[in-house]
């Protein structure tokens, strides 16, 4: 990292005043939630909005999640709200939970990507609060880097990236969380009489939804609603990753260590092969630890230079829902067939 990227940081700090005096006049301000760093707007004035989209260079037609300040704002933003919706925002609001409801006819198709439904959720982060009570209006903020690349969990990251395009940032330090919110879709429930359903994996886990809301959520694989995230390469980082798992994970790094690459290894135990093209950091086997650190060690391996990174594949368990959903969308850029059975020089 250059220090004249470091450098920058310090510039582009902002107080919660200024962040919201920014925002007020139309800004784009990046800010700390305990998922990722967010680059928020006023989720009511739309140049502000196209201004998110350019700066991400997002699709028009992907979705934005609005942030609010208090369960009191749903209602300005959302109609036909299903009864099992207040059990949930109780239980999981301020936190890593987006609910999508039918929107209110005033909420800009900029925000819902043309969808009649929007996408709102609480932050846990006592910055972005401040900032939401401050404004008290609603903050659209997805996540503060390009589209489909590494989400953002400190400031750093976010000056790294998007600089030069913004108008400050609210420091709030590394992200407690790390990966994105758990989406559900409750748009449906209201006049279909249909469970919601997860779209997107996140912290908050199915069987946490289910035992608040005293059902089993839906598992249809029909899903017509657009949400963030969604698509199925994603958070992608610049150098190729292959998520294997332990049995295979030896052998694999063994060959391509043979054809002379360089390697990238996130694995439990340290391998037993020690060559000079290994940079090797040991993962957690706890969930929330590996969720905390998988953004940023993804960085740490692309500023590594190395041909390719292997991780290995943690274990299927519930709490892991999101974890394994963010590595498998890294990995769907690189094309693991091939992968698993050429050099990543022969790729080139």
């Amino acid at each position: 990292m250059s220090s004249q990227i470091s450098d920058s940081l310090p510039q582009l700090k902002l107080t919660i005043e200024e962040a919201a005096q920014k925002i007020t006049q139309g800004g784009v301000v990046a800010i700390p939630t305990e998922t990722v760093y967010g680059l928020a707007a006023d989720a009511s004035q739309p140049e502000a909005l196209k201004r998110i989209f350019s700066i991400k260079a997002r699709p028009a037609d992907h979705p934005l999640i609005v942030h609010i300040g208090s369960i009191d704002q749903i209602k300005d933003w959302a109609r036909d709200i299903p009864e099992m919706l207040w059990p949930l925002a109780k239980r999981f609001w301020p936190g890593p939970l987006t609910v999508i409801l039918k929107k209110q006819p005033h909420v800009s198709e900029i925000i819902t990507g043309g969808q009649d439904t929007i996408a709102l959720r609480i932050p846990n982060h006592p910055k972005a609060l401040q900032l939401l009570v401050a404004l008290k209006c609603g903050l659209a903020a997805p996540s503060a880097n390009s589209f489909g690349r590494v989400s953002p969990t400190s400031a750093q990251h976010v000056i790294d990236e998007l600089g030069d395009d913004i108008d400050g940032i609210v420091d709030g330090g590394d992200c407690t969380v790390g990966i994105e919110s758990t989406i559900l879709d409750l748009s449906v429930v209201k006049t279909n009489s249909e469970m919601p359903k997860i779209l997107r994996p996140g912290q908050i886990c199915q069987q946490a939804i289910q035992d608040c809301i005293g059902s089993t959520l839906s598992t249809a694989r029909q899903q017509t609603t657009r949400a963030p995230g969604m698509l199925k390469a994603h958070y992608a980082p610049q150098t190729p990753l292959l998520l294997l798992k332990k049995s295979v994970l030896e052998s694999q790094l063994k060959d391509y260590l043979a054809q002379g690459l360089k390697v990238n290894l996130w694995s439990v135990s340290r391998p037993i092969i020690e060559h000079d093209n290994l940079f090797w950091q040991q993962s957690s086997v706890d969930s929330g630890e590996f969720a905390r650190k998988l953004y940023h060690q993804l960085r740490l391996f692309d500023s590594s230079q190395a041909d390719i990174t292997l991780i290995q594949r943690p274990q299927g368990l519930s709490d892991w829902e999101g974890v394994l959903d963010r590595l498998e969308r890294a990995g769907a850029s690189f094309s693991q067939d091939i992968w698993l059975n050429k050099s990543p020089k022969e790729q080139s």
